[in-house]
């Protein structure tokens, strides 16, 4: 079936680019650390780090520092079904760390980063898709795009990967 796919998929995205032992143990809720937890952290996280840059706009490293903790915020909201709250954070991320990623070719968070947002607008899409259950013609569109997102990462994964393993 078609959600055994999207899942099958997710799983090994998440394995094979080693997300799950990042950040991935707090966005799925590892025991004793449920997502409204990860969620908190997240949003501490983005607070933290959008102050430096409000402080020091010029500073990469606090411009970098707060992109990342916007992706783990849509990551987190994306866990916790908000999916209209995640895609809102990751598609306004995404248009930074492929600006960073241009401008600096041997750092490879950004790259990283950028499949961990595809990653998120996927779980976005399933949580919309399992919303949409009564509606078979909008859980598949929902099915779909939440597909096409995990396959992008999938897809920009080998690169970033090797890129790791190489560099």
């Amino acid at each position: 079936n078609e959600w055994g796919q999207v899942q099958s998929l997710l799983h090994t995205a998440l394995d094979d680019a080693g997300m799950l032992d990042r950040k991935g143990n707090v966005k799925a809720g590892r025991p004793g650390k449920p997502r409204a937890d990860a969620l908190r952290e997240a949003r501490a996280a983005m607070a933290i780090t959008g102050a430096a840059v409000k402080s020091d706009p010029g500073n990469e490293d606090f411009v970098v520092s707060h992109a990342i903790s916007r992706t783990f915020l849509g990551h987190a909201l994306a866990a916790t079904g908000r999916a209209d709250e995640a895609e809102s954070e990751l598609r306004a991320v995404m248009p930074v760390l492929e600006r960073l990623a241009r401008a600096d070719t041997t750092d490879t968070r950004f790259p990283q980063e950028l499949i961990e947002a595809s990653l998120g607008m996927g779980i976005a899409e399933i949580a919309r898709a399992k919303r949409a259950a009564g509606s078979p013609a909008t859980a598949a569109a929902h099915w779909r795009r939440a597909n096409e997102w995990l396959l992008r990462a999938q897809r920009d994964q080998p690169t970033t990967v090797a890129t790791r393993v190489f560099a």
